[in-house]
């Protein structure tokens, strides 16, 4: 059983690493009383000043060097692991051993059989293990799912994560550490995709514009359902401004949500065909509404799943079938636009399902 009090730690104090040692901070005022009570224990980094800084900033009691230091402390229960996507396993198997609960931004890895490994040995010592797909808490990400019947038979998931990465030395650029458009942000549509789908894709097709240090700067991606429906994946570092949208439409109407401003809207099918001006119609749009849905920080979503789930118990938002999947997919891509053919996910789905 969780301690009433939950020691949080954050390993990686770089951009994202901050962004989560606010986010445990800021959780508690978003949330009030619904969230397990925190106490702010340390933010580890390998470089000292970047660590020491984190953890003055957000009110955290001790910087660390290392992440044995956050495993060894029996002070801390709960650990944020948010460093380069080769570091993930390691770091992550090191916590679990030590008996600490594990959210580990996404992807853990593009190795599905090391993502099945980690998820066992998170369930065989009773501690919870999730990756951090954050827009799976937008309130407005719920209300789309619940909705999605208004629209009738699916026909196409348009999803979008796009902005400018200006920086020539982010490790994000580098192949050694497994980066590219694709893995790092291109798991977010893959993982909305296949929710809104509500089925695993039979087929991807992949295509890629590799920067000069051989990752994608830009993923275009097809998946085909089994029912018929087709997901369309546009992820870039080049799009001027920042684009992070996924668009849903169905026999009867279309969703669409853009991250961002967490507007979600509906439009419903045109009866009769466009208004003709002149012989032109200046617009197919049929009876567009926007739905009343509250706003939420994301990321303080996010943490206060998770830390509620560490407390109650319970399976986490996003499990080990959606993270074997987002790789499987990910993976599937990659492979499908360097070969310049098909992938075939079929087998796979086959493997997954009698594991």
């Amino acid at each position: 059983m969780a301690r009433s009090v939950l020691g949080v730690a954050v390993i990686g104090a770089g951009m994202a690493g901050r962004a989560h040692a606010a986010g445990y901070r800021s959780a508690a005022t978003v949330f009030g009383e619904g969230l397990a009570d925190v106490r702010l224990v340390a933010v580890a980094d390998a470089n000292g000043d970047l660590a020491t800084g984190a953890a003055r900033r957000f009110g955290y009691e001790r910087a660390e060097t290392s992440w044995q230091s956050v495993a060894g402390a029996d002070d801390i229960d709960v650990v944020s692991v948010v460093v380069a996507n080769t570091l993930h396993r390691e770091i992550v198997e090191g916590l679990l051993a030590a008996g600490k609960h594990v959210l580990c931004e996404k992807p853990y890895t593009l190795h599905p059989a090391d993502v099945d490994e980690a998820f066992d040995a998170a369930e065989s010592r009773g501690l919870i293990l999730s990756e951090a797909f954050m827009w799976r808490h937008h309130p407005q990400a719920d209300a789309l799912r619940a909705l999605l019947p208004e629209i009738g038979q699916l026909q196409l998931i348009r999803a979008t994560f796009a902005f400018v990465l200006e920086a020539t030395e982010n490790i994000r650029l580098r192949a050694d550490l497994e980066g590219g458009a694709l893995a790092d942000v291109g798991c977010y549509t893959v993982s909305g995709a296949r929710l809104l789908a509500g089925e695993d894709p039979a087929e991807v097709v992949g295509y890629a514009t590799l920067g000069p240090s051989g990752v994608d700067l830009r993923f275009s991606g097809l998946l085909r359902f089994p029912s018929g429906a087709t997901g369309m994946l546009d992820v870039n570092w080049l799009t001027p401004a920042k684009r992070r949208q996924l668009t849903v439409v169905g026999e009867e109407g279309m969703f669409e949500l853009d991250y961002l401003t967490q507007r979600l809207t509906f439009t419903r099918a045109a009866a009769g065909g466009p208004d003709l001006i002149a012989g032109y119609a200046p617009t197919f749009a049929g009876d567009v509404a926007e739905l009343p849905v509250a706003n939420a920080e994301p990321l303080a979503a996010e943490l206060d799943a998770f830390l509620t789930v560490v407390r109650d118990g319970g399976r986490p938002v996003v499990d080990v079938e959606d993270g074997l999947w987002a790789v499987a997919i990910a993976t599937s891509l990659l492979k499908a636009a360097a070969g310049g053919q098909p992938i075939d996910l079929s087998d796979f789905c086959a493997r997954l399902t009698n594991a």
